[in-house]
């Protein structure tokens, strides 16, 4: 059981590290990005949220669970916290 947990979150994580290459712009803040993954995260749950939409404002409980797996799948593929107000090329 717990093999397969952890194939099924690599293979998860692969998904969305080739998810970050797909849909990086040079010149988009890290925070912009790891909004970017909340939507993706969001819709994975059922929803969908517009556009622009920004998570770090949100007080609705899933939408935070959604912002705290973007933040979670950043630490874990970048091995680090991100800085919101660097610019994503920076990471990149």
């Amino acid at each position: 059981m717990r093999k397969r947990l952890k194939m099924a979150l690599k293979s998860f994580f692969i998904g969305i590290k080739l998810m970050l290459a797909k849909t990086s712009s040079r010149g988009m803040k890290v925070k912009n990005k790891i909004n970017e993954i909340a939507r993706e995260m969001y819709m994975l749950a059922g929803y969908s949220v517009r556009a622009g939409y920004d998570f770090f404002e949100t007080t609705h409980p899933d939408e935070q669970r959604a912002l705290k797996q973007a933040l979670i799948a950043w630490e874990m593929l970048l091995g680090d916290s991100p800085n919101l107000e660097a610019t994503w090329v920076d990471w990149y």
